[in-house]
């Protein structure tokens, strides 16, 4: 994110953007999540967020281009919903395309409000996987095959759940509008009746939604996002080296201390609304490198088993800094403690920390922290001892 991206001028942006588009954003969150309000704002929210991540993108759009990219990005966080992982977004670059192909399209005929509640209703009462199913299928045009593709499912019970669906809601469409099974056209008019309910589901609710409080929730989450830029660009020009010289000390090689450093910064930048006490900032990129390095080392003893001739380290742009230190009898010692006694080692004597720190780095109790300690400094000299024997 670049330091500009949240000027004042970019902020006006961004609020006045929400407060063009957040109201229709909401009727249209409450149709896809089934009149479930306060699911529909968090989805609003995280469509705004992911806005202000693409601003660069999105500001360069017209209103209605902007209206498009922003209803198609908030069926894709509800798509991912489905499946309740993060990184699901990522597997649906055809969302939004779907969503755009199907904007304004009411095929088949017009449905009476009557018709349109029962099969509201209905469509509040499928489970879940039914319910997804058939938005993906009849809202938002997704084949069979991408459906199962998307959520996880085999296609068997894709075809299944729609099938389910789709005898549920004819059976609402009443004498006005027959259905035989073998119709061509039964698809065509079920993506017209989802595009109706929505449609009409989407003006009921849009009018309920409180755009103030909203707003305040939107200013107030901008506000923190330009601080965690600010706050986790001071940290990492202050105590990067430090951490990587900590991290390099665990793992045993530079650049791989390089990499845990970095994605320590980028969870705690991730999760920095969630840090009750930001001056503490600090030590939890302590505890993410020492938990992170942890890792590293269990994964890399796995793999190590599997390999006859493990593969030299690759040095760096800093490994130059490390050699010298890697080279001593010292830290080649220190490589053969426990990894609970390397750490308290590290911690105390290489970073300087307090018992108090070290504890709340390596997640354990002061009086842990002294045992590791004590331990490790008797198994450190007995080690030195025998090499100058």
């Amino acid at each position: 994110m670049s330091d500009d991206r949240l000027s004042p001028q970019v902020s006006r942006e961004l609020a006045d953007c929400f407060a063009i588009h957040a109201r229709g954003l909401f009727g249209y969150a409450c149709a896809l999540a089934r009149g479930d309000q306060t699911l529909a704002e968090d989805l609003v929210e995280a469509t705004f967020e992911a806005g202000c991540r693409d601003w660069q993108v999105v500001r360069g759009l017209d209103e209605a281009q902007r209206r498009g990219w922003l209803r198609g990005t908030l069926a894709k966080i509800t798509v991912s919903e489905f499946r309740r992982e993060e990184s699901f977004r990522d597997l649906l670059p055809g969302i939004e395309n779907g969503h755009q192909s199907g904007q304004g399209d009411t095929a088949g005929p017009g449905f009476s409000p009557v018709v349109l509640e029962r099969c509201w209703q209905v469509i509040q009462d499928m489970p879940e996987a039914e319910h997804a199913v058939a938005l993906l299928h009849w809202h938002l045009d997704m084949k069979e095959a991408e459906i199962a593709a998307a959520l996880g499912l085999p296609e068997p019970p894709v075809s299944a759940h729609l099938q389910g669906a789709r005898g549920k809601l004819i059976e609402q469409l009443g004498p006005d509008n027959p259905v035989t099974d073998d119709d061509p056209d039964e698809d065509l008019l079920l993506s017209g009746l989802y595009q109706q309910v929505t449609a009409w589901q989407e003006t009921r609710c849009a009018d309920t939604y409180d755009l103030t409080a909203g707003l305040a929730r939107y200013r107030t989450w901008l506000n923190a996002e330009h601080s965690a830029d600010l706050a986790v660009m001071e940290l990492y020009a202050l105590h990067y080296k430090a951490l990587v010289r900590l991290a390099a000390m665990l793992v045993r090689d530079t650049p791989t201390a390089e990499e845990v450093v970095q994605d320590a910064f980028v969870a705690m930048h991730g999760g920095w609304h969630r840090l009750e006490d930001t001056e503490k900032a600090l030590a939890y990129l302590r505890q993410a490198v020492v938990n992170k390095s942890r890792s590293v080392l269990r994964h890399r003893q796995v793999v190590e088993k599997n390999l006859q001739n493990p593969p030299p380290d690759m040095p760096s742009a800093e490994h130059g800094a490390f050699v010298a230190l890697e080279r001593t009898e010292v830290v080649t010692a220190l490589r053969k403690l426990p990894e609970r006694q390397r750490e308290a080692i590290v911690l105390r004597y290489y970073l300087d920390l307090s018992e108090a720190e070290i504890a709340t780095a390596m997640g354990i109790s002061r009086g842990a922290v002294k045992s590791h300690t004590a331990r490790g400094m008797s198994a450190l000299r007995s080690s030195l001892e025998q090499d100058d024997d």
